[in-house]
């Protein structure tokens, strides 16, 4: 009995998460094939490759200074711009932690400035508070019964 209330409440969440924005559902369930999808097909070390100058050039930092601040070699963000390597998830939180941008914003093919990113953060973090909300309301519906 009680299990088929959790089986009953996690399709319930699911359906919720479904029918959010993209960016939303990015934002609550990590980077998946919603995502994917966004891509359209360009090759994603182009996108990254992309981002990676994008938002070190808003924080007005040279190659050789984001290396030194993520304590990667000199070499390699030069060598990921021009798509020579690739990153493993530790240096992507090493390199987004510095740009102070989200790991996804550096998958994203039409990334965002600061201003915007604040607003769709706020906005993010009030969804993900409401969605909170609602997960618990349901929860407490569903267990009560």
């Amino acid at each position: 009995m009680f299990s088929g209330k959790i089986i009953k409440f996690k399709k319930t969440a699911i359906g919720y998460i479904k029918r959010l924005p993209v960016i939303c559902q990015i934002s609550i369930l990590g980077i998946n094939k919603t995502m994917m999808k966004q891509i359209n097909g360009e090759d994603i070390r182009e996108i990254f490759s992309r981002n990676l100058k994008h938002f070190r050039g808003l924080k007005n930092l040279s190659q050789f200074a984001l290396s030194n601040k993520a304590g990667l070699a000199h070499n390699f963000v030069n060598d990921i711009e021009n798509r020579k390597k690739w990153v493993s998830p530790e240096t992507i939180a090493k390199l987004s932690a510095v740009l102070e941008v989200e790991p996804y914003q550096l998958f994203i093919t039409n990334p965002l400035d600061g201003k915007q990113t604040k607003r769709i953060h706020t906005y993010l973090d009030e969804l993900n508070d409401r969605f909170s909300e609602v997960v618990g309301e349901i929860k407490d519906s569903y267990l009560s019964k």
